[in-house]
């Protein structure tokens, strides 16, 4: 499955990943018989927020102006 979600980086700064989790099969020495595997992969995607947010309000800017 996909998401979009804020985490707090270490520096306290707000940044927005992308979460993209995929379960695939793979053996597990501590689980006998269970092969499941979660692979997670982050993406840092703070800067086409940041774009994204900009574009609207200009949008906003433009409608108000007529």
């Amino acid at each position: 499955y996909e998401m979009e979600l804020r985490l707090r980086h270490p520096t306290g700064a707000l940044r927005w990943v992308a979460s993209a989790t995929t379960v695939a099969n793979a053996p597990s020495p501590d689980r006998p018989g269970e092969e499941l595997a979660y692979l997670v992969l982050l993406t840092d995607i703070t800067d086409r927020k940041r774009a994204e947010e900009q574009r609207v309000q200009l949008e906003r800017q433009l409608a108000a102006q007529g």
